[in-house]
This record gives C-alpha cells, structure tokens and sequence, in this order.
C-alpha cells in the first residue's frame, strides 16, 4: 500500500469533518442525533484545534482518514466508510505507537467494532468511565499498549523475544513433532525462524520465550493472545510449545499456571480459552491438569499448511473472581 501520513492544516479541517460524520454515523450507531449533531459542533470549533492532526491519504491522494493525538493519547481515529478494510486505521495507529510513542487510547465501550481493532493490535483496557468527557451517559473504555513484562516461576524465567533467540528457535520449531502438533510447517532455515521471531513473537505483546532460570536456555514459547474465535474484549487465548527435548518435565504446566495469574490478576480477563487438535494428548492433558473445561468439539475447523484438515477441541477456564 503506498500511502502517506501528513500533519494536517486547517484547509483540511473541512474535509476531515466529513469524514468524521461519515464515519460515526456508520459506527456509532448508540448516538442520538442531537448528540451527532452537539459533537460536530465541538470538532470543529474546539476539537480540532486541541490536538495535532495527521491525515493518511490513499493511492489517488485523496484523505481515506484521520488521527488526533495529544501528548500521550490517541485522542481520535476515523476513517471514511469507504475506506475501511483497507489498513489505513491500522497504519495511522502504527505511526502514532512508532513515531510518536503513544500507547493511550480512549474508546466508546459501545463502539465494539473499534474495541476489536484496538484488541487486535495489543491495546489493553486498563478503565472505565460512566459518561464520556462532555459528561454524557456514553462509558468510556481507557485502553493501552501494555509493554511485555518479565514474568517469573519456580525454575523458568518468561522474557520477551529478541532476534538472536532465532537460533534457539529454529533448534526446536524445524522438529516436525512441534510443527504438526500445532498445524504449522516445521521451520527450514534460520533465516525463516529470525523472520517468525520478528514478525510474529516480537510484533505483538504478551508472548513470551520459556527460559530455564538454571541455565539461561530458551525452551519454548508461551503467549496469551487475541481469540479470532470470540468476539469478547475481556477474553484472550493462551498457546504454547516447547522442545521436545524438555517435554515431561512440567515446564509448560508451570508456564501456563503464571499467565493464568497474569491474565486475571494484571489483564483482568473474564475468561481465558485454549484450542488444540484431538490427536495432541499433551497438550489436552496440560489443559485438563491446569483447570480447563473441554467444551466442544469445533468440526473441520481448520487447514493446515500439507492439506490436512482437523477438529479443534475447545477449552476454557474462567476467572472465578468476575
């Protein structure tokens, strides 16, 4: 996508109106309309001017949207209707955390559409208000990019990736007992793993390298991420793996214990889920012995990457606190 993010001038503000009508009256479909009508009056007479703007254009050059930030707050995020889908949002909140180091975001807790694409890109709800900034019945969900954090155990040590951990990696992921216990192509290169730990164990929060305290060695991987399979902001899904080498020894059942802590003491999650394949008894047995219910059988849920398709057992643990 070839787009450009510029600061914005009030010859924009115009057209940036627009887009932002546009834009709430497809999404933030709880507004009354004297209330759209009270809040337009306020963006462009105070609004806009309160905070700095930056506006991405699409391949034509016209504006597909718009961000406002403040010092240490996304203030504003809209995109035209016909613009959505496209990665715009996406990347002006990748501007916004990159260049500008903000990691605060304000959201209408009715507005679900937007509480999913802040969830997928890491945001975190860390408050709740009752009404709005103008004081209206409107609750607002205070979210924010939470850095990883070091976790501890007993005997492991639970630290973010970095690249040189792409050897140790590759050491254990081009295994085929890993990769088809889970569904992906076991690794073939170091390079492949460096652009995974980049990419994938790097880019996104609350994934974790399972180290030995006694040693400093990596032996697996363990994260608590977005579930696609549930449209709830206050639930995440945990995954795992770990060497063959280190299987048996209760590794991953005291890996799984602590961000089950984490999850609902610090994320304050309602409810944590787990997916895995019928004929991977460890992994069923690590669930059951850590307090998962089994409950269900998701049929021909997916692919994976030689053909094969498989169920997915569905498993959950609540948090009891809730």
């Amino acid at each position: 996508m070839n787009t450009q993010i510029n600061k914005a001038s009030e010859n924009d503000y115009d057209k940036l109106l627009i887009i932002w009508e546009s834009s709430v009256r497809s999404s933030h479909h709880f507004l009354k309309e004297e209330d759209i009508a009270f809040y337009k009056t306020m963006i462009k007479t105070h609004y806009f001017s309160a905070v700095d703007l930056y506006l991405i254009r699409n391949e034509k050059g016209e504006i597909a949207g718009f961000t406002g930030l403040s010092a240490d707050l996304i203030e504003m995020l809209f995109i035209a209707p016909e613009e959505q889908g496209k990665g715009y949002g996406k990347k002006l909140i990748e501007f916004a955390i990159k260049e500008k180091q903000i990691k605060k975001v304000d959201v209408n807790e009715q507005n679900t559409a937007a509480l999913f694409f802040y969830t997928r890109i890491g945001f975190e709800i860390i408050g709740r208000n009752d009404t709005d900034a103008s004081g209206k019945p409107y609750p607002i969900l205070h979210m924010q990019i939470i850095d990883t954090p070091i976790l501890e155990t007993k005997r492991l040590l639970l630290r973010p990736f970095m690249e040189n951990d792409a050897e140790d990696v590759f050491s254990y992921c081009q295994n085929p007992n890993l990769g088809n216990n889970a569904g992906w192509q076991p690794h073939t290169t170091i390079k492949e793993s460096l652009t995974i730990t980049r990419n994938i164990f790097m880019s996104q929060s609350n994934i974790w390298a399972i180290v030995l305290k006694s040693s400093g060695k990596l032996i697996g991987c363990a994260g608590i991420i977005t579930d696609p399979k549930r449209q709830n902001v206050r639930t995440r899904m945990i995954g795992y793996w770990l060497g063959e080498e280190h299987w048996g020894k209760g590794y991953i059942s005291e890996a799984v214990q602590e961000l089950l802590r984490y999850g609902f003491n610090t994320l304050h999650l309602h409810l944590i889920s787990a997916y895995c394949y019928p004929h991977n008894l460890r992994s069923r047995h690590v669930l059951e012995r850590n307090g998962f219910t089994y409950e269900g059988t998701l049929r021909q849920s997916e692919q994976t990457y030689d053909g094969h398709i498989y169920d997915e057992l569905c498993y959950y643990i609540e948090n009891n606190r809730t």
